[in-house]
Protein backbone atom coordinates (compact mmCIF):
# COMPACT_ATOMS: atom_id res chain seq x y z
CA UNK A 1 0.00 0.00 0.00
CA UNK A 2 2.85 2.41 0.81
CA UNK A 3 4.41 1.65 -2.57
CA UNK A 4 1.24 2.47 -4.47
CA UNK A 5 0.67 5.64 -2.43
CA UNK A 6 4.11 7.10 -3.16
CA UNK A 7 4.69 5.78 -6.69
CA UNK A 8 4.12 7.94 -9.77
CA UNK A 9 4.75 7.17 -13.42
CA UNK A 10 6.41 9.73 -15.66
CA UNK A 11 5.57 10.77 -19.21
CA UNK A 12 8.19 8.39 -20.59
CA UNK A 13 6.03 5.42 -19.63
CA UNK A 14 3.08 6.72 -21.60
CA UNK A 15 5.29 7.56 -24.59
CA UNK A 16 6.57 3.97 -24.60
CA UNK A 17 3.05 2.58 -24.25
CA UNK A 18 1.87 4.80 -27.09
CA UNK A 19 4.74 3.60 -29.27
CA UNK A 20 3.93 -0.04 -28.40
CA UNK A 21 0.27 0.47 -29.33
CA UNK A 22 1.30 2.08 -32.62
CA UNK A 23 3.56 -0.88 -33.42
CA UNK A 24 0.70 -3.27 -32.62
CA UNK A 25 -1.50 -1.50 -35.18
CA UNK A 26 1.27 -1.56 -37.73
CA UNK A 27 1.75 -5.28 -37.12
CA UNK A 28 -1.49 -5.89 -39.04
CA UNK A 29 0.41 -4.72 -42.09
CA UNK A 30 3.89 -5.88 -41.13
CA UNK A 31 3.69 -8.85 -38.82
CA UNK A 32 7.31 -8.60 -37.45
CA UNK A 33 6.42 -5.26 -35.83
CA UNK A 34 4.37 -7.19 -33.27
CA UNK A 35 7.57 -8.61 -31.77
CA UNK A 36 9.02 -5.12 -31.64
CA UNK A 37 5.92 -3.92 -29.76
CA UNK A 38 6.21 -6.76 -27.25
CA UNK A 39 9.93 -6.08 -26.83
CA UNK A 40 9.31 -2.36 -26.22
CA UNK A 41 6.58 -3.18 -23.70
CA UNK A 42 8.91 -5.58 -21.87
CA UNK A 43 11.68 -2.99 -21.73
CA UNK A 44 9.23 -0.44 -20.36
CA UNK A 45 8.09 -2.81 -17.59
CA UNK A 46 11.70 -3.73 -16.78
CA UNK A 47 12.72 -0.05 -16.55
CA UNK A 48 9.81 0.65 -14.19
CA UNK A 49 10.78 -2.27 -11.94
CA UNK A 50 14.43 -1.20 -11.82
CA UNK A 51 13.41 2.36 -11.01
CA UNK A 52 11.14 1.15 -8.20
CA UNK A 53 13.89 -0.99 -6.68
CA UNK A 54 16.34 1.93 -6.71
CA UNK A 55 13.94 4.53 -5.40
CA UNK A 56 12.25 2.54 -2.62
CA UNK A 57 15.32 1.01 -0.98
CA UNK A 58 15.60 3.87 1.54
CA UNK A 59 14.90 7.53 1.99
CA UNK A 60 16.70 9.24 -0.84
CA UNK A 61 16.68 12.92 0.05
CA UNK A 62 16.58 14.97 3.25
CA UNK A 63 15.06 18.45 3.14
CA UNK A 64 15.12 21.31 5.65
CA UNK A 65 13.39 24.67 5.21
CA UNK A 66 15.00 27.80 6.64
CA UNK A 67 13.03 31.03 7.08
CA UNK A 68 13.15 34.12 9.23
CA UNK A 69 10.79 34.04 12.25
CA UNK A 70 9.40 37.43 11.16
CA UNK A 71 8.59 38.49 7.60
CA UNK A 72 8.60 42.12 6.44
CA UNK A 73 5.43 43.46 4.89
CA UNK A 74 5.92 44.49 1.27
CA UNK A 75 9.55 43.29 1.10
CA UNK A 76 10.96 40.15 -0.58
CA UNK A 77 11.72 37.64 2.19
CA UNK A 78 14.10 34.78 1.48
CA UNK A 79 13.09 31.15 2.01
CA UNK A 80 15.78 28.48 1.61
CA UNK A 81 15.46 24.70 1.32
CA UNK A 82 18.53 22.59 2.08
CA UNK A 83 18.63 19.25 0.24
CA UNK A 84 20.87 16.26 0.94
CA UNK A 85 21.19 13.36 -1.53
CA UNK A 86 21.78 10.17 0.49
CA UNK A 87 22.20 7.90 -2.54
CA UNK A 88 25.16 7.10 -4.76
CA UNK A 89 23.21 8.16 -7.85
CA UNK A 90 22.43 11.49 -9.44
CA UNK A 91 18.80 12.42 -8.95
CA UNK A 92 16.32 14.85 -10.41
CA UNK A 93 13.99 16.36 -7.83
CA UNK A 94 10.76 18.29 -8.22
CA UNK A 95 10.12 20.35 -5.09
CA UNK A 96 6.61 21.40 -4.12
CA UNK A 97 6.72 23.59 -1.03
CA UNK A 98 3.37 24.07 0.69
CA UNK A 99 3.50 27.85 0.99
CA UNK A 100 0.88 29.87 2.95
CA UNK A 101 -2.50 30.30 1.31
CA UNK A 102 -2.20 34.12 1.52
CA UNK A 103 0.12 34.08 -1.50
CA UNK A 104 -2.60 32.41 -3.63
CA UNK A 105 -0.16 30.26 -5.62
CA UNK A 106 -1.49 26.80 -6.44
CA UNK A 107 1.25 25.59 -8.82
CA UNK A 108 4.40 26.59 -6.96
CA UNK A 109 7.19 24.10 -7.75
CA UNK A 110 10.90 23.93 -8.58
CA UNK A 111 12.89 21.22 -10.36
CA UNK A 112 16.63 20.78 -9.86
CA UNK A 113 19.28 18.08 -10.46
CA UNK A 114 21.45 16.96 -7.57
CA UNK A 115 24.60 14.88 -7.70
CA UNK A 116 25.29 11.75 -5.69
CA UNK A 117 25.96 12.38 -1.99
CA UNK A 118 25.72 16.12 -2.62
CA UNK A 119 24.09 19.05 -0.82
CA UNK A 120 22.08 21.69 -2.65
CA UNK A 121 20.39 24.87 -1.46
CA UNK A 122 17.30 26.08 -3.28
CA UNK A 123 16.00 29.53 -2.39
CA UNK A 124 13.11 31.73 -3.42
CA UNK A 125 11.57 34.99 -2.20
CA UNK A 126 8.06 35.68 -0.96
CA UNK A 127 6.53 39.17 -0.70
CA UNK A 128 3.60 39.30 1.74
CA UNK A 129 0.99 42.00 1.29
CA UNK A 130 -1.18 41.29 4.35
CA UNK A 131 -0.18 41.38 8.00
CA UNK A 132 -0.87 38.36 10.16
CA UNK A 133 0.31 34.81 10.71
CA UNK A 134 1.51 32.72 7.76
CA UNK A 135 1.67 28.93 8.01
CA UNK A 136 4.04 26.87 5.87
CA UNK A 137 3.14 23.22 5.33
CA UNK A 138 5.23 20.19 4.44
CA UNK A 139 7.81 19.84 1.69
CA UNK A 140 6.84 17.39 -1.07
CA UNK A 141 9.71 15.88 -3.06
CA UNK A 142 9.16 13.95 -6.30
CA UNK A 143 12.38 12.05 -7.02
CA UNK A 144 13.56 10.56 -10.30
CA UNK A 145 16.66 8.62 -11.26
CA UNK A 146 18.45 8.81 -14.57
CA UNK A 147 16.13 6.12 -15.95
CA UNK A 148 13.19 8.43 -15.49
CA UNK A 149 10.30 5.96 -15.73
CA UNK A 150 9.08 6.23 -12.14
CA UNK A 151 8.93 8.87 -9.43
CA UNK A 152 8.84 8.48 -5.68
CA UNK A 153 7.15 11.02 -3.47
CA UNK A 154 8.86 11.75 -0.18
CA UNK A 155 7.18 14.05 2.34
CA UNK A 156 9.22 16.05 4.83
CA UNK A 157 7.36 17.29 7.88
CA UNK A 158 8.25 20.99 7.93
CA UNK A 159 5.15 22.79 9.22
CA UNK A 160 6.03 26.21 10.56
CA UNK A 161 4.36 29.56 11.20
CA UNK A 162 5.85 33.00 10.71
CA UNK A 163 4.39 36.40 11.51
CA UNK A 164 4.37 39.39 9.18
CA UNK A 165 5.16 42.81 10.64
CA UNK A 166 5.44 46.15 8.82
CA UNK A 167 8.78 46.29 6.97
CA UNK A 168 11.28 45.00 9.49
CA UNK A 169 13.97 45.28 6.80
CA UNK A 170 13.34 48.99 6.24
CA UNK A 171 13.24 49.66 9.98
CA UNK A 172 16.70 48.09 10.31
CA UNK A 173 17.96 50.26 7.47
CA UNK A 174 16.60 53.38 9.16
CA UNK A 175 18.22 52.27 12.43
CA UNK A 176 21.60 52.13 10.71
CA UNK A 177 21.03 55.56 9.19
CA UNK A 178 20.16 56.97 12.61
CA UNK A 179 23.34 55.56 14.13
CA UNK A 180 25.36 57.56 11.58
CA UNK A 181 23.83 60.81 12.80
CA UNK A 182 26.42 63.26 14.24
CA UNK A 183 24.70 63.18 17.63
CA UNK A 184 25.82 59.53 18.01
CA UNK A 185 29.42 60.21 17.02
CA UNK A 186 30.23 63.32 19.12
CA UNK A 187 30.25 61.53 22.46
CA UNK A 188 28.10 62.04 25.55
CA UNK A 189 29.79 65.26 26.74
CA UNK A 190 27.65 68.32 26.15
CA UNK A 191 28.75 71.95 26.00
CA UNK A 192 26.44 74.32 27.81
CA UNK A 193 26.23 77.79 26.35
CA UNK A 194 23.99 80.72 27.04
CA UNK A 195 21.43 81.26 24.37
CA UNK A 196 18.84 83.89 23.72
CA UNK A 197 15.31 83.64 22.43
CA UNK A 198 12.91 86.33 21.29
CA UNK A 199 9.63 85.23 22.95
CA UNK A 200 9.00 88.07 25.47
CA UNK A 201 7.81 86.89 28.88
CA UNK A 202 7.95 89.72 31.43
CA UNK A 203 9.92 92.68 32.85
CA UNK A 204 11.81 91.91 36.06
CA UNK A 205 14.40 93.43 38.34
CA UNK A 206 17.98 93.26 37.22
CA UNK A 207 20.12 90.72 39.08
CA UNK A 208 23.79 90.02 38.72
CA UNK A 209 24.46 87.86 35.70
CA UNK A 210 21.58 89.16 33.55
CA UNK A 211 22.41 90.23 30.03
CA UNK A 212 22.92 93.97 30.02
CA UNK A 213 21.63 94.10 26.47
CA UNK A 214 18.17 93.23 27.83
CA UNK A 215 17.91 96.32 30.04
CA UNK A 216 14.60 98.10 29.54
CA UNK A 217 15.56 101.77 29.88
CA UNK A 218 12.02 103.08 29.88
CA UNK A 219 11.01 100.80 32.77
CA UNK A 220 14.29 101.65 34.53
CA UNK A 221 13.58 105.39 34.37
CA UNK A 222 10.03 104.97 35.67
CA UNK A 223 10.97 102.58 38.50
CA UNK A 224 14.24 104.31 39.32
CA UNK A 225 16.05 100.94 39.32
CA UNK A 226 17.45 98.63 36.71
CA UNK A 227 14.78 96.57 34.94
CA UNK A 228 15.43 93.95 32.28
CA UNK A 229 13.28 92.17 29.73
CA UNK A 230 12.88 88.43 30.40
CA UNK A 231 12.41 86.07 27.46
CA UNK A 232 11.13 82.50 27.39
CA UNK A 233 13.69 79.77 26.94
CA UNK A 234 13.57 77.81 23.70
CA UNK A 235 12.70 74.19 24.26
CA UNK A 236 11.62 71.17 22.25
CA UNK A 237 7.97 70.88 21.43
CA UNK A 238 5.91 67.75 22.05
CA UNK A 239 5.03 65.77 18.94
CA UNK A 240 1.90 63.63 18.81
CA UNK A 241 1.50 60.76 16.34
CA UNK A 242 -2.11 60.06 15.42
CA UNK A 243 -2.85 56.75 13.67
CA UNK A 244 -6.15 56.37 11.85
CA UNK A 245 -7.43 52.80 12.29
CA UNK A 246 -10.84 53.35 10.76
CA UNK A 247 -12.38 51.27 7.99
CA UNK A 248 -11.05 53.62 5.32
CA UNK A 249 -7.43 52.88 6.31
CA UNK A 250 -7.98 49.14 5.81
CA UNK A 251 -8.22 49.59 2.07
CA UNK A 252 -5.16 48.26 0.19
CA UNK A 253 -2.57 50.79 -0.97
CA UNK A 254 -0.08 49.78 -3.68
CA UNK A 255 -0.99 46.15 -3.14
CA UNK A 256 -0.45 46.34 0.64
CA UNK A 257 -2.93 46.41 3.48
CA UNK A 258 -2.55 46.98 7.20
CA UNK A 259 -5.52 44.78 8.04
CA UNK A 260 -4.55 41.97 10.43
CA UNK A 261 -6.09 38.65 9.42
CA UNK A 262 -5.36 37.10 12.81
CA UNK A 263 -4.43 38.53 16.17
CA UNK A 264 -0.76 38.15 16.98
CA UNK A 265 1.24 39.18 20.06
CA UNK A 266 3.22 42.41 19.76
Amino acid sequence: MKLIKHLYLTDRVFYCLGAAVFLCFMSFLFHPMFYGAMGLLGLCVLAILVDIVILFRKQNVEAVRETQPVFSLGDPNKVAINLRNNTDRALRIKIIDEIPYQFEERDFSMTIPIGKLKNEIVSYHMTPTIRGEYSFGNIQLFIQTGIGFAMKRETTQASRSVVVYPSVIQMKQQELAALKHPSFTQGDKTNKKRGRSYEFDQIKNYIEGDDTRSINWKATSSQNKLMVNHYEDERSQQVYSIIDKSRVMRMPFKGLTWWITRSIPL
